[in-house]
């Protein structure tokens, strides 16, 4: 009786938890459907894409470096707890805006004080950029110019959506010497920050799209109160977008505002950017050539 009892409850055991492991494949499976939709091959075509939305920093510009370095000088003088290092930086500030950063950094100062905190930094940022060689100040990311050369041979609308301020922005598109040709001079430039809210709320990507007519201001309100499910299509017409980020924040907004997105791995794995939802990853823009050629 008590072999058969042990016989029975270890059975009952190795049959309830392959039950839970079925069980949490299903529900990953489903998430992952739910969440990332166009993941699966041949959903999207390359073709019906003819809108195009870019974020800056770390996506079209190699700039993280310098984020970085003014970070650690700054937060060094000022005895700032956290150690500013590569890793703190990816999880805590790449795509974030400045008034969570600031928090993160230092959540007993006023408020006031951090936005003084992050205006004094965002200075000293800008400050490196013009004083930098070009060895280490702001660079391309590797083939983005060609890239944005053929989707312009394409008739493809290009728009940069970026977090920064627009200081930043301005200094970053004009630092290269070949952004701003692509951009209209900041014509097609959105800044999270004038937004109502900045990445990872779609805010600012929705704003892109009703300023390229991708959708209507009663479709980018659908999109803003996340609704865009309601109507298939509205969702077949944000499948005309496409948007490039680099961040988890970043991606997690375009995802929202209903675009294909691709993630670059200028500062985060593959792995991160596809657990945020990016439906494709590359490590630049030479890796994308070919499927536009």
């Amino acid at each position: 009786g008590v072999a058969h009892f042990i016989s029975f409850r270890f059975v009952s055991f190795a049959f309830w938890d392959r039950v839970c492991h079925l069980l949490a494949c299903i529900h990953k499976y489903y998430c992952m459907l739910k969440y990332n939709t166009r993941m699966r091959p041949g959903s999207y075509s390359l073709k019906q894409c003819r809108h195009m939305y870019f974020d800056v920093d770390g996506t079209l510009v190699l700039s993280d470096h310098l984020h970085l370095r003014a970070f650690q000088q700054l937060c060094g003088s000022y005895g700032c707890e956290h150690t500013i290092d590569e890793s703190f930086f990816a999880s805590h500030i790449s795509g974030r805006e400045n008034k969570d950063i600031s928090l993160k950094l230092f959540p007993s100062w006023s408020l006031e004080k951090r936005n003084s905190f992050s205006d004094e930094k965002e200075a000293l940022f800008r400050d490196m950029c013009s004083s930098q060689s070009t060895d280490g100040g702001i660079l391309e990311v590797p083939g983005a110019r060609a890239f944005l050369s053929l989707l312009m041979e394409r008739n493809i609308s290009v728009t940069a959506v970026t977090n920064a301020p627009r200081e930043n922005g301005v200094l970053m598109l004009g630092a290269t010497g070949f952004l701003s040709d692509f951009f209209e001079d900041g014509k097609r430039v959105v800044y999270g920050s004038e937004c109502k809210r900045a990445k990872p709320f779609p805010d600012p990507y929705v704003t892109a799209m009703t300023l390229t007519n991708l959708v209507t201001s009663e479709e980018a309100d659908l999109l803003l109160a996340g609704n865009q499910d309601d109507s298939a299509a509205l969702q077949e017409k944000t499948q005309n977008g496409m948007a490039f980020e680099d961040s988890p924040s970043g991606i997690r907004a375009a995802v929202a505002a209903g675009l294909y997105v691709v993630g670059l791995t200028t500062g985060h794995s593959e792995e991160t950017l596809r657990a945020a939802g990016a439906h494709a990853v590359a490590s630049d823009y030479h890796d994308l050539m070919s499927l536009f050629e």
